[in-house]
């Protein structure tokens, strides 16, 4: 499997690509290990809608803040992050080739929103797939009151130009 391991935010933007023979791309985001074990009963379930489509994976690792990393160990940390990315899209590779639908990894050491809608533009995406915890009644509040915002992927939702499925953790 040919990982591809993506640039960071502040490199060159490059061109979309288009999807062979006018099939469908969609980005599937992978975030977390439970997220990728959400998505993967996800494409369980819809291998006959996915025929057809082109999937792109992404992890979306978050990128590491250079004070924590004391600067002296930051490329190591760059590097264990794409390879825990690599590791949870393996398993989605695995089943995706199984099935016959095509599918490209890319790791990406950026998880915000506007990263991974740039993503889907980039990449010349249809749809964004991605999953959500949902949150208490509690954590909202505490979310307003301290100015931290939406979830990443309620910002998708408001950012893409495409339609944005979102899957609830623990889907079934």
């Amino acid at each position: 499997m040919a990982l591809l391991h993506e640039r960071e935010q502040t490199a060159s933007v490059p061109v979309a690509v288009a999807p062979q023979d006018g099939a469908r791309r969609e980005l599937v985001v992978i975030d977390s290990a439970r997220a990728a074990e959400t998505i993967k009963d996800w494409i369980a379930a819809s291998l006959q809608r996915l025929a057809g489509v082109e999937l792109v994976l992404l992890a979306a690792m978050p990128e590491p803040e250079i004070v924590r990393t004391r600067a002296l160990f930051a490329d190591t940390v760059r590097r264990q992050l794409r390879d825990d990315g690599a590791s949870l899209l393996m398993p989605l590779h695995v089943m995706l080739d199984e099935a016959g639908i095509a599918c490209t990894d890319v790791v990406s050491l950026a998880d915000a929103a506007a990263s991974i809608v740039a993503t889907a533009g980039e990449r010349g995406c249809d749809q964004i797939i991605m999953t959500a915890a949902p949150q208490s009644r509690s954590r909202k509040q505490w979310l307003s009151l301290t100015g931290m915002g939406a979830s990443v992927a309620a910002q998708v939702v408001v950012l893409a130009e495409c339609p944005v499925l979102v899957i609830k953790h623990g889907w079934r």
